[in-house]
């Protein structure tokens, strides 16, 4: 073969390696593309599919939420309620008291007042007697009659009864003037 055919075959040859290279170049290429493409098709897929599932997460959480919120309300409301209901016995039970105890003070005072109003007639009947025992004993004397032992003894005995209810009497003054300042005093901050 003579030098100019084999250059002809050789320059053939590379001519056909260079379209045989550019055909598989151009294939790989396409390959490549077509791998990225399928890649990218994968990725987008995965990412749509994340972003379903975040969803549907925050669908769920949205819900949860809403139910929680709503429970919320429902036992502030009832809590409302019960406070406010035990507002209303409390309120009523204050009122209750204060009645009972008005009633109380007005028995107090009554029982104290016949109290003190019985025990001052005893004492002033005491000192009566005390006065007629006197005059009877002295009488009796100027009168020449016989004495019996024990008058003295009974005069001083209901002389010191007198005493004893002297000292009562005043002890329930004082307290009545303590019940009523802090009667005043109560009345007066209401």
């Amino acid at each position: 073969m003579d030098p100019a055919t084999i250059t002809l075959i050789a320059a053939g040859q590379v001519v056909l390696l260079a379209v045989i290279n550019g055909l598989i170049s151009a294939r790989a290429t396409r390959q490549a593309a077509a791998l990225k493409s399928a890649e990218k098709k994968e990725d987008w897929r995965r990412q749509d599919e994340v972003a379903e599932r975040v969803a549907k997460a925050e669908e769920q959480a949205a819900r949860a939420a809403a139910l929680l919120l709503k429970a919320q309300k429902e036992t502030i409301a009832r809590t409302d309620e019960v406070a406010r209901l035990a507002a209303e016995a409390n309120q009523r039970i204050a009122s209750q008291l204060a009645a009972i105890d008005a009633q109380g003070n007005k028995i107090h005072i009554l029982v104290n007042s016949d109290m003190t109003a019985a025990r001052t007639a005893e004492r002033d009947s005491l000192k009566l007697l005390v006065l007629a025992l006197r005059n009877s004993h002295a009488l009796a004397r100027k009168l020449g009659l016989p004495a019996e032992g024990n008058e003295d003894d009974e005069i001083l005995r209901v002389e010191e009864r007198v005493a004893e209810l002297d000292q009562i009497l005043a002890d329930r003054l004082a307290a009545q003037h303590r019940v009523d300042t802090e009667e005043a005093g109560r009345k007066g901050t209401q």
